[in-house]
């Protein structure tokens, strides 16, 4: 601070220097202290930019209890380089006992195994209504089985691939119906039979929708109701007389995974992880640290605003309202 203080005696010296000795101003001085003074205004300018402890505080003191509430987990992270042919990498999963990695091209609707390395050794898909074709990849699993599966919302069919000899064959494809009301958003093979994630809802024209998970039969048809999990809350959009209500990344969401028998789902704003035994139906609930809501300073709003840039306004509106 001491020098912050010297330098605006500095300022306040080299006017006095001007008003009082009445030198005439020639244009060397007047070049030379408007150098100075451009220098001077330019440090002020980052000092007084940079330095705004109470902005600082304010976004950063949840982050800092976020961090003090859960241990610190020691982890090895690697970097994966693949062939400038892929043109818009997706979804990654790694072929288990294997340094191969199946990978979503979403510019050309292919799948493609790649080494560690990066290495292209196969392509398999495209983009076309024929068989080990797709419209849309919403999902790439690898099963249990090895079997590679993915997914197609817009073609209501489920291809499968495998890995013979480092190429990708094309092994069969299953087409499947929804049930009145409900749309397939996850398949998983596992060694206790498959499994479906289904989203309920009447449409876009209510709120209300749940997500719910049913074993499955191999022509991917529900056989069984297993547990009904919460949807993903939706916020109304309305143009003219038109009226949707549709999903929103910040609002809250239900996700979830499969690892081994346990199928494991949260929320976004629920601090607990709930699991659910996929060979057995025993139900677990894994309690987290209660957080409170993050408060909505201008610092961490604008943050908003600059990460999510490319989101429509409409999903931007509840939260930097």
């Amino acid at each position: 601070m001491f020098w912050f203080i010297n330098l605006l005696i500095i300022i306040f010296n080299q006017v006095c220097t001007f008003i009082f000795t009445c030198r005439p101003i020639t244009k060397y001085h007047m070049q030379s202290y408007t150098i100075e003074l451009i220098v001077i205004l330019t440090v002020l300018f980052s000092v007084f930019s940079c330095t705004n402890p109470k902005s600082q505080n304010s976004s950063d003191n949840y982050t800092v209890q976020l961090q003090s509430k859960f241990p610190q987990i020691s982890v090895t992270t690697d970097t994966l380089s693949f062939d400038s042919s892929v043109l818009e990498p997706g979804s990654l999963r790694k072929l288990p006992q294997s340094n191969r990695f199946i990978m979503v091209d979403a510019a050309d609707q292919t799948i493609v195994l790649i080494t560690k390395e990066g290495k292209v050794l196969s392509v398999a898909g495209g983009e076309g209504k024929g068989p080990g074709e797709f419209q849309r990849i919403v999902q790439l699993h690898v099963g249990a089985d090895g079997r590679i599966y993915c997914l197609d919302m817009l073609l209501f069919r489920i291809t499968v691939f495998e890995v013979r000899d480092k190429q990708l064959q094309y092994v069969e494809s299953i087409s499947y119906e929804n049930p009145q009301n409900h749309s397939l958003h996850n398949v998983f093979i596992t060694d206790f039979g498959w499994f479906g994630v289904y989203n309920k809802s009447k449409g876009f024209q209510t709120s209300e929708n749940s997500h719910v998970l049913y074993r499955l039969d191999k022509n991917g048809t529900p056989t069984e109701k297993l547990l009904q999990l919460p949807g993903n809350q939706r916020e109304k959009v309305t143009s003219g007389d038109i009226r949707l209500f549709v999903p929103n990344v910040f609002l809250n969401r239900t996700f979830w995974e499969v690892d081994g028998e346990w199928f494991y789902y949260l929320q976004t704003k629920d601090p607990v992880v709930r699991k659910y035994n996929l060979r057995t139906g025993k139900q677990k609930k894994l309690p987290l640290h209660q957080l409170p809501e993050r408060p909505k300073t201008s610092s961490y709003l604008q943050d908003i605003k600059e990460r999510f840039m490319s989101l429509a306004r409409d999903e931007l509106w509840p939260v930097t309202k």
